[in-house]
């Protein structure tokens, strides 16, 4: 957080612990939970080259946000100075109080401005720990020990795990088919076949492996289910001991 912002409307009737609660719910920003950016948003991409990526490309885009915010902030704190000084000159006391008003609403952008690019600061630091969290772990490294965010800008490298990324992409997508329907379904099976040939092999192979391994875990998992809740129909002193 870059930003503390104070209170500044009518607390007097708080408690001390009240004013603390209301300052904290004023600058706690709600943003993006790490495990939601980390699961669902680099998890998503199906591969650690693709995660990688995704992660870079969500920090640059917080850190381009972050300036023209910071450059608005600064903006802002300038027209309330202009403001003020048109006050220093004012002669009518309704100019001065419309330039008053003006600094008031000004300032509450000013607030926001803030408020909001606090929100972005923290979004930045997580995304910063999740790449350095993800270059320290094994997902991080190629079959080789290289780490993939080395190789990030290397032409060649990039391209032939864009090609293995959409390999397991397009395989996934038709191991969803495959355990839901029971077929590959015309548009997926369209692209697969759009692919390289090696290419084509990791996506078909991925489907028939996703799919197969995923129905024998559930199955597996479906048997120990049903053989606990039988038991524990069975089993009176159980449900005493939940109650």
């Amino acid at each position: 957080m870059r930003y503390i912002n104070d209170l500044t409307s009518d607390v007097s009737g708080y408690t001390k612990s009240q004013k603390d609660i209301l300052l904290y719910a004023t600058n706690r920003h709600w943003g993006v939970p790490t495990f939601k950016i980390d699961n669902f948003v680099g998890g998503a991409q199906f591969t650690p080259f693709g995660k990688l990526r995704q992660l870079l490309l969500e920090l640059g885009a917080r850190e381009n946000m972050i300036v023209e915010q910071e450059l608005k902030i600064e903006r802002v704190k300038l027209e309330i100075e202009l403001e003020k000084e048109r006050i220093s000159l004012a002669t009518s006391p309704v100019e001065i109080k419309i330039h008053e008003l003006n600094i008031k609403e000004k300032e509450r952008t000013l607030l926001n401005q803030k408020n909001n690019v606090s929100l972005v600061y923290e979004e930045r630091d997580k995304y910063m720990m999740l790449i350095e969290k993800f270059n320290n772990s094994e997902d991080g490294k190629l079959p080789d020990g290289r780490l993939i965010m080395d190789i990030i800008g290397n032409y060649e490298e990039e391209e032939r795990l864009e090609a293995e990324l959409w390999g397991i992409r397009l395989g996934a997508q038709a191991a969803y088919d495959l355990m839901f329907y029971g077929r590959v379904n015309g548009g997926n099976m369209e692209a697969i076949d759009q692919l390289p040939k090696e290419v084509r092999e990791i996506a078909l192979e991925t489907a028939v492996s996703k799919a197969i391994e995923t129905n024998k875990h559930l199955d597996a998992l479906q048997i120990e289910t049903r053989k606990r809740l039988e038991l524990s129909d069975s089993d009176p002193a159980l449900w005493e001991e939940i109650e």
